[in-house]
């Protein structure tokens, strides 16, 4: 019953249903609290997301393994669950209050908890690491405080895959025991206030696929073990206090797809072998590279097109991005950046970056976003930029760029403001004319004379056109009442019918224009007798 419009209530039918295992009313304009009756049934699966139900949790189904109540009004702390549940999603709801302290013991066989988008605070528990079969864990969007939980136990966590514990107020030195999760595959604590140099324990986590740590207080250099993560595709450091120089080790995640270190104090040049990022370069087909990996509905921030926009899963599967702007390199841009044919967005504004654009910056080919402002570039802009079909977001200003400014089908759609600060550029969208561009001269008499008598060329050929075309459609008109009785006799019939209808016209509107004035002269005389 999904999807459909049941009414506000719990069908109350269903409370007489003895042998129903799963039920699915999501979507369905429920409102009201969860139902007294609940827990007579004998479910196994509950579908309810995606409706209007408050009020707290209770009286659940002592046999329920999977309850899925996300995006409804339910609030609340959360204090009793059936020790049966594997699967609980309550994400974007109301709960408030702590998570249970004895969360382990309350549902030992939990496999997945998803509790994003809620108003929870305090900490996190320590017994939250006790439950063995955890793999799945969404405390995301919350006001959860302090630090990670204490792992108490030795060993591997073998069975946590995705931590999600993204903007909250969580702060302090990341610690150690993350190394523990040796099969986390997702990781994102971005957008909290940890601080520290990042554990050496963390490449313990092999099997890294997404690494966000954006928006912390994170410092020290970036480690060069990171480069040894085979199966990482995103590294996010955005916005923390990394420092030196971009280690050169990162060259070899051949995976690697989005690499956002904005806003750092990361210094020296770009390494030249960024290039090789084979992720980012397309194939010999000239399609992006096959990209099969699984994202449980990821959503990660990214500056493209000058604007921090958000992306789910599906977006990021087709997503190239390259930032390293805010930061203080120096240097030229290497030209071995223009392999990367595959890039959606490069960004590398607000450095100390000195040299020539590169010549062969064209072989861009997918680019929709490219941002060099804030520099030190010089030179003219290479021609080849105009080949960048795709792109929709130019920012060269305030540089020392110099020369006319390339034209294309794309550049022609950008807005002079892409160029402001380079004094020395000139051509189109600038007001600025480039030295041999023909300037506007004076009309002579002679030219004067000419261009009057090409006016009136022009003029004499324009009235013969349309003579011409009413003639022949008139003669046209006319052999068609000649050859056509039928149609010939219509036509009179119609010309007679207009002529009765506008002779009635005008007799109507005499006759009123008469009684009118009749009316006037009588009220005229009728006043002139009174005075007399």
């Amino acid at each position: 019953m999904g999807s459909c419009k049941i009414g506000t209530g719990f069908p109350q039918w269903l409370r007489t249903q003895k042998k129903v295992y799963e039920l699915d009313i999501s979507n369905a304009s429920i409102s009201g609290t969860l139902p007294q009756w609940l827990d007579e049934m004998p479910l196994v699966l509950l579908y309810l997301s995606h409706n209007l139900i408050g009020g707290p949790i209770q009286k659940l189904p002592p046999t329920l393994r999977a309850l899925y109540l996300s995006h409804n009004l339910i609030g609340g702390p959360i204090q009793k669950l059936p020790p049966t549940l594997t699967q609980l999603d309550l994400s974007y709801n109301l709960i408030s209050g702590p998570l249970p302290q004895n969360i382990s013991e309350m549902v030992p066989g939990l496999e997945a908890l998803l509790l994003a988008g809620n108003l929870i605070s305090g900490l996190i528990p320590d017994s939250l690491w006790e439950i063995p079969d955890l793999a799945v864990l969404d405390l995301s969007k919350n006001k959860l405080f302090g630090n990670l939980p204490l792992y108490k136990g030795w060993g591997e966590l073998s069975s946590l895959l995705d931590m999600r514990l993204s903007s909250n107020k969580l702060s302090g030195i990341l610690r150690s025991s993350i190394g523990n999760f040796t099969d986390l595959v997702w990781l994102h604590l971005n957008n909290n206030s940890f601080y520290g140099e990042l554990p050496s324990t963390l490449r313990n986590c092999t099997s890294l696929t997404v690494l966000d740590l954006g928006e912390n207080r994170f410092s020290g250099s970036i480690p060069t073990w990171i480069g040894d993560s085979f199966y990482l595709k995103v590294l996010r450091l955005h916005k923390n206090m990394f420092i030196d120089n971009i280690p050169s080790q990162l060259c070899q995640m051949l995976g690697l797809q989005i690499m956002d270190f904005g806003n750092n104090l990361l210094t020296g040049p770009i390494p030249r072998c960024l290039g090789n990022l084979s992720r980012m370069i397309l194939d010999e087909s000239g399609y992006p590279r096959s990209n099969y990996w699984q994202l449980f509905d990821t959503i990660m921030m990214q500056v493209i097109k000058g604007r921090e926009l958000e992306f789910t899963s599906w977006n990021l599967v087709l997503l190239a991005n390259m930032d390293l702007s805010r930061n203080n390199l120096v240097g030229s841009i290497p030209k071995e950046i223009t392999n990367l044919s595959g890039l959606c967005g490069l960004n590398l504004s607000h450095n100390n970056l000195t040299g020539k654009i590169p010549e062969k910056i064209g072989g861009l080919k997918l680019l929709e976003s490219l941002n060099f402002s804030e520099n030190q570039l010089s030179g003219i802009i290479p021609q080849s930029i105009s080949g960048l079909n795709f792109l929709s977001r130019l920012n060269l200003s305030y540089n020392n760029l110099s020369g006319r400014i390339p034209t294309g089908y794309q550049l022609q759609t950008l807005p002079s403001s892409s160029y402001l600060g380079n004094s020395e550029l000139c051509g189109d969208p600038l007001p600025r004319k480039c030295r041999g561009d023909e300037k506007s001269q004076p009309p002579t008499a002679t030219g004067h004379r000419e261009e009057h008598e090409e006016d009136d060329s022009e003029k004499v050929w324009f009235y013969v056109a349309i003579m011409s075309g009413y003639a022949t459609g008139l003669w046209g008109f006319v052999a068609v009442l000649v050859l056509k009785k039928s149609w010939r006799h219509a036509y009179f019939q119609f010309v007679v019918m207009v002529k009765d209808e506008v002779l009635l016209a005008i007799a109507l509107r005499v006759a009123r224009l008469k009684n009118y004035i009749d009316q006037f002269g009588g009220r005229k005389r009728k006043s002139t007798d009174v005075r007399g």
